[in-house]
């Protein structure tokens, strides 16, 4: 399954606003497109509640793991 990524990627970053401001888009499109997906997929049911009920379960620890490495 692919996000659409590289194509809303590519198109935003040839705006040419500033970094923080073109991460930021970035970063709500792919969200938005990932949340339109998941919400999707639980319809019809091609996926169930059990790997997201993991994934926001090692969120946490995952994230601490993170900033230990910094």
């Amino acid at each position: 399954m692919g996000l659409g990524g590289p194509p809303v990627v590519t198109m935003i970053i040839s705006w040419g606003d500033d970094n923080i401001t073109s991460r930021a888009n970035i970063i709500v499109v792919m969200t938005a497109l990932l949340v339109s997906s998941l919400s999707a997929q639980l319809y019809y049911g091609t996926i169930n509640l059990v790997p997201i009920t993991l994934a926001i379960t090692l969120f946490v620890p995952y994230l601490l793991s993170n900033q230990m490495v910094k």
